[in-house]
């Protein structure tokens, strides 16, 4: 019998959270790193917690490694836009 929760389907399910929160993001025109509510807070929690999934989900399943590592970028990206948008607000004067 095939298991419904492994690394790989959780691994795809926290990259559509991230998807979703970076949209809601960007439809509500406030950026994910200034970090105001909670959902920011839970996204970059959940996109730094993502990339140890993504790594189980590679040694776990070697069939589908592109499609694993495509969505790896997701969280990789908006760790990287965090980090460049936290050096930025602190730059202008918060």
């Amino acid at each position: 019998m095939k298991k419904l929760v492994t690394n790989t389907n959780f691994a795809y399910l926290t990259t559509v959270f991230i998807l979703i929160a970076v949209i809601y993001s960007f439809i509500v025109n406030e950026p994910i790193y200034k970090v105001t509510t909670f959902l920011y807070q839970a996204t970059i929690l959940v996109s730094i917690i993502t990339i140890a999934i993504h790594l189980n989900a590679l040694k776990e399943n070697k069939v589908k490694k592109k499609i694993i590592l495509l969505s790896l970028m997701v969280p990789v990206a908006v760790i990287i836009y965090y980090v460049v948008g936290v050096i930025y607000w602190y730059n202008t004067g918060m």
